[in-house]
């Protein structure tokens, strides 16, 4: 029986496994006839940048558009046109995975200890009823996000 932080941590790989099978079907399905464009912004949470993390582009009308994300980097996102969303409305989710510091036994291997990881990012923002949106117009974009822990 799974403990309750190993149930976590395999949420936290089948969710990763997903979107990373998502964006392989992104490129191996056509994404050329897409529309896409170039998008890039800054992450920060109450303020400061969001050190490692994951922006992800829901479209809001599922004609002609895909899901895509971008990885945070030191609180700034990046997608060239070829890999960026298609030209649309988007639900905008963000999430940022981090180590609490916390040391846990592995309850199925006693003995063995992991690190416990921990969402920073804040629901509704980390979810999929997040309330961030944008418009990805034709050509370069530019849409940060400011997020509030309060």
């Amino acid at each position: 029986m799974l403990h309750a932080m190993d149930k976590k941590i395999v949420i936290n790989a089948i969710v990763v496994f997903g979107i990373a099978c998502g964006l392989l079907l992104i490129v191996g399905c056509g994404g050329a006839s897409l529309n896409r464009a170039e998008i890039s912004g800054k992450v920060t949470l109450d303020g400061n940048p969001v050190s490692t993390g994951l922006v992800t582009f829901v479209p809001k009308n599922t004609e002609k558009a895909v899901v895509v994300s971008a990885n945070i980097v030191n609180g700034e996102y990046r997608l060239k046109r070829a890999e960026g969303p298609a030209v649309g409305i988007y639900s905008v989710k963000v999430s940022s995975v981090q180590n609490t510091g916390k040391k846990l036994e592995n309850a199925t291997m006693p003995g063995l200890f992991y690190e416990e990881q921990a969402e920073m990012i804040p629901k509704p923002y980390s979810g999929m009823e997040t309330p961030l949106s944008t418009e990805v117009k034709s050509g370069k974009n530019t849409a940060d996000f400011d997020i509030q822990s309060k």
